[in-house]
C-alpha cells in the first residue's frame, strides 16, 4: 500500500507540472521562461523535500515505526491542502504579478503553485525508506512469515509487470527475490 501511495504521488508531481503550465498561460503566456520556471522549482522542491523527509527519518531515534507510518500518511494531505490553497489564491496573485517582468512573474507563479505540495511529496521517499527498514526489523525480530510475504508479493509483481528495460520491474524482481533469500537463508543462519 505504501509503496502505491509513493507511485501515485509520482504521477501527481507529474500532472501537476502539466496543470501549472496550463494555468499560467493565461497570465505569462507559453514561453520558455514558463517551463524553465516550473522544473527549476520543480527540482529545488524535490530536492527540499528529500532533504528535509531524509532529515526527519534519520533523526528518528525516539521515533517508532507507528509515528514513521503516521508521517508518511500525512504529507498527501499536506500536498492537497497546498494544492487547494494555491488553487484558490492565484486567481487574485497572477494578475498583479503578470506585471512583473516575464522571468519573475513566471518564477513568483510557480513558487505559488508547486512549491509546498512537491516538497510534501518528495519528503515521502527517505521516510518510506525509513519506513521500509523498520519494518525489516520488525519482521527480522519476529515476524519473517510477513517478510517472507513481502518478497512473494515484491516478486510477483516484478514477474507480471516485467518489461525489457523497465528497471521498476527488474528492481522489484531483485528485491522479491533478496527478501525471500534472506527470509529463509540468511536471517536463520544469523540467529543461529
Amino acid at each position: 500500500m505504501l509503496h502505491t501511495v509513493i507511485f501515485l504521488s509520482g504521477g501527481a508531481i507529474l500532472a501537476l507540472e502539466l496543470l501549472a503550465s496550463r494555468i499560467m498561460t493565461p497570465y505569462f503566456g507559453v514561453s520558455l521562461y514558463i517551463w524553465t520556471g516550473i522544473l527549476s522549482i520543480t527540482l529545488v522542491s524535490l530536492a527540499l523535500g528529500y532533504w528535509a523527509g531524509g532529515r526527519y527519518a534519520s533523526s528518528a531515534h525516539g521515533r517508532t515505526y507507528e509515528r514513521l507510518v503516521q508521517c508518511y500518511a500525512m504529507m498527501p494531505a499536506v500536498a492537497a491542502l497546498a494544492i487547494v490553497a494555491a488553487c484558490l489564491a492565484y486567481p487574485h496573485l497572477f494578475s498583479p504579478l503578470a506585471g512583473w517582468s516575464l522571468i519573475l512573474g513566471a518564477f513568483a507563479a510557480c513558487l505559488i503553485l508547486l512549491f509546498l505540495p512537491l516538497v510534501a511529496t518528495s519528503a515521502m521517499n527517505p521516510l518510506l525508506v525509513a519506513i521500509t527498514l523498520a519494518h525489516a526489523a520488525l519482521a527480522a525480530s519476529g515476524r519473517p512469515a510477513l517478510l517472507l510475504l513481502d518478497g512473494v508479493a515484491l516478486l510477483g509483481l516484478g514477474i507480471w509487470g516485467w518489461r525489457p528495460g523497465l528497471a521498476l520491474t527488474g528492481g522489484a524482481l531483485l528485491a522479491g527475490a533478496w527478501e525471500i533469500v534472506r527470509t529463509l537463508w540468511v536471517e536463520p543462519r544469523r540467529r543461529d
